[in-house]
């Protein structure tokens, strides 16, 4: 019989990548005149967030097994290596816009 010596190594990466996008714009113009009648309405709302998150995690198991017969050495190495990728993605979108003028 042959002598047989197993290793196994197991060796797990995770990447975190955040990008966030953000934009905000208000804008309020309010003028009221009564009698001659005078308007004036302005309203400019504008707010845009991006998020993304993306996590990648790799795990590589590499296992090598020797085996010993006689004066013959056997020496076989297995990789396997597996990748996953999750990638969140949170849109928030609001406009708003207000324009009234009036004059008499």
């Amino acid at each position: 019989m042959g002598k047989h010596t197993t290793t196994t190594t197991t060796t797990t990466t995770t990447t975190t990548t955040t990008t966030t996008t953000t934009t905000t714009t208000t804008t309020t113009t309010t003028t009221t005149t009564t009698s001659t009648t005078t308007t004036t309405t302005t309203t400019t709302t504008t707010t845009t967030t991006t998020t993304t998150t993306t996590t990648t995690t790799t795990t590589t198991t590499t296992s090598t097994t020797t085996t010993t017969t006689s004066n013959i050495t056997t020496t076989t190495t297995t990789t396997t290596t597996t990748t996953t990728t999750t990638t969140t993605t949170t849109t928030t979108t609001t406009t708003t816009t207000t324009s009234t003028t009036t004059i008499y």
